[in-house]
């Protein structure tokens, strides 16, 4: 058998031996030090997608709710608002339950409106809710205050 390169007679001769060495004045705990900044970061940087993306999707869900039912921020308790109740989310007191958010008018599913998390491990996150909740909170209250 032949290696990719048209060697047959080489192809089991082939390896490949790669080290790394640390510099010698690598202290360990600068290291870790180092490795837990960037872990941090990249934390911060996916928490910051992720909130600039529930924010689009709340935003075009309140946009739906001005075109479907005009002034309905009025209608939101915002002290009482929680996105993960059926009765305290934006549809539950809107429409009595958030059931019936899903069965109106909606041409996309309700994640997409930030109505609900989208299916998945996400959705299993009680911090996830209280950030929707919060975002939705946060797009009411500009509602209010604009009108």
């Amino acid at each position: 058998m032949g290696d990719r390169r048209g060697h047959p007679e080489r192809a089991e001769e082939l390896t490949l031996e790669t080290t790394i060495d640390a510099p010698a004045s690598l202290d360990p705990a600068e290291f870790d030090d180092a490795q837990h900044r960037v872990s941090e970061a990249a934390h911060r940087a996916a928490f910051d997608l992720m909130v600039a993306a529930f924010r689009g999707l709340v935003r075009r869900g309140a946009e739906w709710l001005d075109e479907e039912e005009p002034g309905w921020a009025k209608a939101i308790n915002v002290e009482r608002l929680d996105m993960l109740s059926g009765c305290y989310c934006v549809g539950g007191q809107l429409f009595g339950n958030y059931e019936a958010l899903s069965q109106i008018r909606l041409p996309h599913p309700p994640a997409e409106y930030g109505f609900e998390l989208p299916p998945g491990d996400l959705a299993r996150d009680l911090r996830a809710w209280a950030l929707l909740t919060d975002l939705w909170r946060q797009e009411i209250e500009a509602r209010k205050e604009a009108q």
